[in-house]
């Protein structure tokens, strides 16, 4: 990784590369703030422990992030200053409390946050839970809706199941982990008119994976390998 996870650093940094989209993770604080954290807990990605939702925001905002040059726990709101005199749009996933449940407060907290940045138009909506995605169905102005299917699910169901039930649930596009590309189907994604990316392309051999796979769009920790497998494949077909 080349930057502590979801710090203003990281997200500074990946503004410096010809990239399409910055990802990150959202959740609600105690006094319904949006920040930016990838797990429940700030164990991982932190110097603190315990549950990240069950503090405010004034207390999650002075938590360093571990592996960064003093950054904490940033807003969402701080984000969107970045991204918007930017030409890089937003991929924003969705996350679940503490107890894994959705929350209900959430999807308007957010939307009202990229209304007043102005970033609606170019924000596109991630998450594992469709009950998230259906909390933005009839949101007009979006930049789309993208499913993210749990490995276990993915084998569970099929890739055919899989895409039965985006088309039920009027979802456009799911992404699955890239190390179950090879149970996709591009013919069917395309004659059901889905569009298929991939998450957890983090290595040159995943990043190549995505790129041989066509993925509408992937996600990476190593943005910079991205670009780099990208500049060669234009610079070896011209």
């Amino acid at each position: 990784m080349l930057w502590a996870e979801n710090s203003l650093t990281a997200f500074r940094g990946a503004l410096t590369l010809p990239v399409d989209q910055v990802e990150t993770d959202v959740r609600l604080s105690l006094d319904h703030e949006p920040f930016l954290l990838h797990d429940a807990t700030l164990d991982r990605t932190t110097i603190a422990t315990g549950i990240a939702s069950r503090l405010d925001f004034a207390t999650l905002s002075t938590i360093a992030l571990k592996g960064s040059p003093g950054d904490t726990i940033p807003h969402l709101s701080q984000l969107l200053e970045l991204l918007a005199p930017s030409a890089i749009d937003l991929r924003l996933e969705m996350k679940c409390d503490a107890d894994e449940q959705c929350q209900p407060n959430l999807p308007p907290i957010v939307l009202a946050h990229l209304d007043r940045a102005g970033m609606r138009s170019r924000t596109t909506i991630t998450s594992f839970e469709c009950d998230y995605l259906k909390a933005f169905e009839a949101t007009p102005g979006l930049a789309g809706r993208i499913w993210l299917v749990r490995r276990p699910l993915a084998l569970e169901l099929g890739f055919e199941k899989l895409v039965q039930t985006a088309i039920s649930e009027s979802i456009g596009e799911i992404a699955l982990h890239i190390s179950q590309a090879s149970l996709t189907d591009r013919n069917m994604a395309e004659k059901a008119g889905l569009r298929l990316g991939f998450f957890g392309a983090n290595d040159t051999t995943a990043i190549a994976e995505a790129f041989t796979r066509r993925a509408s769009a992937f996600t990476t920790d190593r943005p910079d390998l991205a670009v780099a497998y990208r500049l060669g494949q234009r610079a070896s077909s011209a």
